[in-house]
């Protein structure tokens, strides 16, 4: 079980309450908590997930209105996808995914981790207009670059090196 720190905006969203929620005591999943937020691009509305322990990150853009199952449900799949971008083989993928079937919600109140979600947010924005705007980028290329961008938080390391470090995997 894992727990997925959310903005306030996120929680309204999804009609969870703001106030923190009791944090599990079972084992948090292979890559640790993520932190999530929702923000508009463009027109459309977008969910940031942010691994905790790794800083790496991705978007989902919103087909409809999120709740607590579609988020959930978004994230493995969304995370699936970007552990396979960054050269995840696919069962290790789908294995680290699944490690991430029951999931609580709280309240982001880390004020870096908010600060680091702000910044990602700008970057995301930033990137997806320098390509031309959403109906240009490739939102993939867009992902996959922030992860390949060095964090001082992470000891210059990349996103993408901490995360294969953490699951000891090959790029494939």
């Amino acid at each position: 079980m894992a727990v997925l720190e959310c903005s306030i905006a996120l929680l309204r969203q999804i009609d969870l309450p703001d106030e923190s929620q009791a944090k599990p005591a079972t084992p948090e999943g292979r890559l640790g908590d993520w932190c999530a937020t929702i923000f508009s691009l463009e027109d459309r509305r977008a969910a940031l997930f942010m691994s905790q322990r790794t800083l790496l990150s991705f978007i989902i853009l919103e087909g409809r209105r999120f709740d607590a199952e579609a988020i959930a449900v978004v994230f493995r799949v969304g995370m699936r996808q970007v552990l396979e971008l960054e050269g995840c083989k696919k069962g290790l993928a789908e294995e680290v995914a699944s490690s991430y079937t029951d999931m609580v919600f709280d309240k982001t109140v880390d004020a870096s981790r908010r600060s680091q979600m702000g910044n990602l947010v700008r970057d995301y924005r930033d990137l997806v207009m320098h390509w031309g705007g959403l109906i240009h980028c490739d939102v993939g290329e867009v992902i996959h670059g922030l992860n390949q961008r060095p964090r001082k938080s992470l000891g210059w390391a990349t996103p993408q090196e901490v995360m294969h470090a953490l699951l000891k995997a090959r790029v494939a």
